[in-house]
């Protein structure tokens, strides 16, 4: 073991010193100082713990070692050499710079040791693909001004290790985070991710209990690119902004989402939401949270606790539902008027022409004599394309009263407020099942 204890070593003389520290192991105390132009360090299968904040290295430093951990400290910009073959797979490697962090571009590959790098007062990027199996990874970048960006361009994949990506002013997930079962972490004052493509779509996605917690805490926001998506299994998704949140595809199999936001909360094109829960809040966008859709059109419309606490009758109950259904808010009705051999027919259906040739066909008269009227369709997506299904049975009834208009299974007379049957008229002959059914061969009437 080479140990350093609290010695000085000053190799910064000039151009071409080089320092070379060998030992089955190479440590330093805290009050240690190593200065140096380029520093080869040899630790053959013991550590390496050169972690003094004072150490100043102004020129690459390489390492080589078995063991199970590297630590290297420098109180200004530490410039790391090649890793690749240098270090074993079981190795953690520990890397900060007081100012930057300059790696070498290489992918570098752990099967349970740690990667921990970290520029205290400036930026950091990936220096390519980071892999771990039990180890986790960390990126931290801190300090204020133009520092204190993380750029995630590589991807980063783990088995069973966490993940973290910290910075103080921009995290920027310019590529994917994968992790079998860990935890992802990615704080900033801002958080943004590349838009990705249709083809090489990219992913913030864990499986397990693993969690993903993302905290875009400043006024910068939160924005989710097209084709970026986080994925987890049973373990939760956090999202918290400090001001917007722009969401794309997130899914949870089953675990909860939850969102906070301080400005409106909005969901991008063709995106969706799947988790076991969702909560979405909001501080400052009125008092409940508004889910925007592409367009920039907010989904809120009335004042519903009023009406609810005006209305005579209040039916509360629980509805389970498929996740696709065809459901369209213009409640289908049919009002029907005989007005001798003539019949007027109001009905809520995208195809009144076959509506007309129905009803002409099951009350035997010509279709000249049949007015199908559609004022406003509120949306029918292909439900209505065959009427109400009340357009037979309402004129069939029609058959017994003067006017008549479905009133939810009861009847309602014309002009009144309540359901209630109005005064007999004179009987018209109503269709035999025969006619019905021969009626339904030719045309797809709809027989409620």
């Amino acid at each position: 073991m080479l140990d350093l204890d609290t010695r000085t070593i000053d190799a910064s003389g000039g151009t071409g010193y080089d320092l070379v520290l060998k030992g089955v192991g190479v440590s330093q105390g805290t009050g240690s100082l190593i200065k140096s132009t380029t520093a080869e360090i040899y630790g053959s299968t013991g550590n390496i713990n050169l972690f003094s904040t004072l150490n100043d290295f102004t020129g690459q430093v390489t390492v080589n070692s078995t063991g199970s951990q590297v630590s290297l400290q420098d109180a200004n910009q530490l410039s790391m050499n090649s890793l690749t073959g240098k270090l074993a797979n079981t190795t953690s490697i520990t890397a900060w710079a007081g100012t930057n962090l300059v790696l070498t571009p290489e992918s570098i590959t752990t099967t349970s040791g740690n990667i921990d790098f970290r520029s205290l007062n400036g930026n950091l990027s990936t220096p390519g693909n980071l892999t771990t199996g039990a180890g986790s990874v960390t990126l931290i970048a801190g300090g204020s001004g133009s520092n204190g960006n993380v750029q995630v361009n590589n991807t980063i994949t783990t088995g069973s290790g966490n993940v973290t990506v910290q910075s103080s002013k921009q995290s920027n997930l310019s590529n994917s985070i994968v992790s079998t079962s860990g935890s992802i972490t990615v704080t900033g004052d801002t958080v943004i991710h590349s838009t990705g493509s249709p083809g090489s779509p990219l992913t913030l996605q864990t499986a397990g209990a693993g969690t993903i917690t993302v905290n875009a805490a400043g006024t910068g926001g939160f924005v989710m690119g097209q084709y970026y998506s986080y994925q987890s299994a049973s373990g939760a998704i956090s999202i918290t902004s400090g001001s917007t949140a722009d969401l794309a595809n997130i899914t949870s199999t089953s675990g909860d989402v939850t969102v906070n936001a301080v400005g409106a909360v909005q969901q991008l094109a063709s995106s969706s939401i799947r988790s076991n829960a969702l909560t979405v809040a909001t501080t400052s966008n009125g008092t409940s949270p508004v889910l925007r859709n592409p367009w920039g059109l907010e989904m809120q419309r009335g004042d519903a606790a009023a009406a609810l606490a005006s209305a005579e009758v209040v039916y509360d109950e629980t509805f389970t539902i498929a996740a696709e259904t065809n459901n369209p808010l213009g409640l289908f009705a049919t009002v029907a008027r005989w007005e001798g051999d003539r019949l007027t027919v109001h009905d809520s259906t995208q195809w009144p022409t076959m509506v007309r040739d129905c009803l002409a066909t099951m009350f035997d008269i010509p279709e000249n004599d049949v007015r199908v009227l559609v004022p406003y369709m509120g949306g029918g997506f292909g439900a209505g394309a065959t009427g109400s299904g009340g357009g037979v049975s309402g004129t069939d009834l029609a058959t017994q009263t003067p006017l008549l208009s479905s009133c939810q299974g009861k009847q309602r007379s014309a002009g009144s407020q309540s359901c209630a049957r109005p005064s007999p008229a004179p009987q018209r002959a109503r269709p035999s099942p025969r006619r019905i059914a021969a009626a339904k061969r030719v045309i797809p009437c709809p027989v409620a």
